[in-house]
């Protein structure tokens, strides 16, 4: 597809009235017209690895409602001007530069949200964990989650930009600097991809109910906590520090942020609504770790679960080789804040019967 300059206006064959966008650290994004007027988007780069990755994750995801989708990959032949294109757009054009047209969307997360109440600010946010939900079952993490990623066709949230998604549980790096990102796990040395997504997801949200950016983790029963319980409820300040953990392993999956009672609308006592969400999630934790804890350990017969508290749950074990004594081994795990992870065997204590 030949590209040509005209007086600082882009011209490709087939497309009109060709306006610039936006533009990263490697691609260039301009909305144009089709040969039947329809608005598109063409996404321009020479990075032949973040385009073929957009390409590859869409087609991971043909289908599935909220994704943006591409018409067509195309290789760019520059006939002229190549200085001045790289002036206006350095690192983007070159032999190599492609170009990936899809649909075009309006409006992004932030400008719809301007004149909705808070209700329908919330209602946004659940569709959005509902699509981030559909992409971590398939195991695809967005790795860029922010509000200009977000655009809306109708009343639904569509996600774009998948130029640093990934399909692995764990990476060692992700090139996002974006304010919504954890800089901590930015910096880190393993990175869960989950968990990453859940961060960025709950930094959007403090700024959805609160206006403004969340700068750093939100640390229970700091300063900051106790003012955001006071500005928009006790419910929404936990499912934003549970999603902010410092600690990657201590957030909330997707899951637990869906099902939090932030999203129930009800009239019950907030601290009751709490209470009821986590004791739940520690009898779904207590319910796996039985099948789970000392499988790998053949000298014991789980014989009972001995009693769960918010802070530990305690198993007992018979030894396989004495039954007859009856002995019985108490295990103590330790919960986190947010019961999502068991951390290590805290306490093993050895009686008999």
């Amino acid at each position: 597809m030949e590209l040509r300059i005209n007086n600082g206006q882009l011209e490709l064959p087939g497309y009109r009235y060709i306006t610039f966008l936006s533009k990263g650290s490697f691609i260039a994004c301009f909305k144009a017209y089709d040969t039947k007027l329809e608005p598109v988007v063409l996404i321009i780069s020479e990075n032949q690895t973040e385009l073929q990755n957009r390409i590859r994750i869409s087609q991971l995801l043909i289908g599935v409602p909220g994704i943006q989708s591409f018409i067509c990959l195309q290789q760019l032949q520059i006939i002229e001007d190549v200085e001045q294109l790289n002036q206006l757009y350095p690192k983007i054009f070159g032999k190599q530069s492609k170009v990936l047209i899809g649909p075009f969307y309006n409006q992004d997360m932030n400008t719809y949200l301007k004149d909705k109440t808070q209700q329908q600010k919330i209602e946004l946010f659940r569709k959005i964990l509902k699509v981030v939900q559909e992409l971590h079952s398939r195991n695809i993490y967005h790795m860029d989650l922010k509000p200009s990623n977000i655009m809306m066709q109708d009343e639904n949230p569509i996600l774009i930009d998948f130029g640093n998604s990934v399909t692995e549980d764990e990476v060692e790096t992700v090139l996002n600097t974006s304010a919504y990102a954890p800089k901590q796990d930015v910096y880190s040395c393993c990175i869960t991809s989950e968990k990453f997504d859940i961060y960025c997801l709950g930094s959007m949200l403090h700024e959805i109910l609160s206006s403004v950016p969340l700068h750093s983790s939100l640390q229970n029963n700091s300063r900051q906590f106790y003012q955001l319980q006071q500005h928009i409820g006790i419910l929404a300040t936990d499912l934003i520090t549970g999603m902010t953990k410092f600690q990657q392993e201590l957030r909330y999956t997707i899951e637990q942020c869906i099902k939090h009672p932030f999203f129930d609308n009800s009239n019950e006592n907030e601290l009751l609504q709490l209470d009821q969400y986590k004791n739940q999630i520690s009898l779904n934790i207590q319910s796996k770790s039985q099948q789970n804890i000392f499988d790998q350990n053949k000298e014991h017969r789980k014989s009972g679960f001995i009693y769960g508290g918010s802070e530990s749950i305690v198993y007992s074990y018979t030894d396989l080789h004495t039954p007859a004594l009856k002995p019985n081994i108490h295990i103590q795990q330790n919960l986190s804040n947010n019961f999502s992870e068991f951390s290590q065997i805290q306490h093993v204590e050895l009686s008999y019967e």
